[in-house]
C-alpha cells in the first residue's frame, strides 16, 4: 500500500491570482493561434528578460510539446480559478508545507494558508 507521507507546494497555482498573464492568454485562444503565433511570441518575449529562472523556463519549453503546454496551461487556469486545487491542498491529511520566494511574499494565497507551515526562500521569486 502506498501512503502519502508529506506534500510540498512550491508556489503552485492554488488560486486564480497565481495564474499569470501568459497562462490566461493561452486559455483565451484556440490551439492553432497558440501554435502558429502566440507560443513563439511568448518565448521571444521571455528571451529578452534577464532572469536566470526564466532562462531555464525558456530552455525547457524549447523542448516541450506545444500541445502539451497548451493543454496544461488551460488546466493551470481552470483548477485555481475554481478553487478546487486550494481545497484539495487544504484537505490533505499529512504533513505539508508551502514554499514561496520572498519576492512574492504578498501573494493573497499565503493568507488562505494561514494554518500551514510556510517557508520563505530569500532572494527568490516564482522562476528565480
Amino acid at each position: 500500500m502506498n501512503k502519502l507521507i508529506s506534500f510540498s507546494n512550491i508556489e503552485g497555482n492554488l488560486i486564480d491570482e497565481n495564474c499569470r498573464l501568459f497562462s490566461r492568454k493561452t486559455t483565451s485562444i484556440d490551439f492553432e493561434e497558440f501554435k502558429n503565433q502566440f507560443f513563439d511570441e511568448l518565448k521571444s518575449h521571455i528571451a529578452k528578460i534577464k532572469n536566470a529562472g526564466l532562462g531555464l523556463w525558456l530552455k525547457w519549453n524549447e523542448k516541450s510539446d506545444t500541445l502539451a503546454f497548451y493543454r496544461s496551461s488551460k488546466s493551470l487556469v481552470e483548477w485555481p480559478c475554481s478553487r478546487k486545487l486550494l481545497e484539495k491542498f487544504k484537505a490533505i491529511k499529512t504533513k505539508n508545507v508551502c514554499a514561496y520566494g520572498d519576492k512574492n511574499s504578498r501573494m493573497n494565497v499565503l493568507d488562505e494558508l494561514e494554518d500551514f507551515h510556510k517557508i520563505k526562500i530569500s532572494n527568490s521569486g516564482h522562476f528565480a
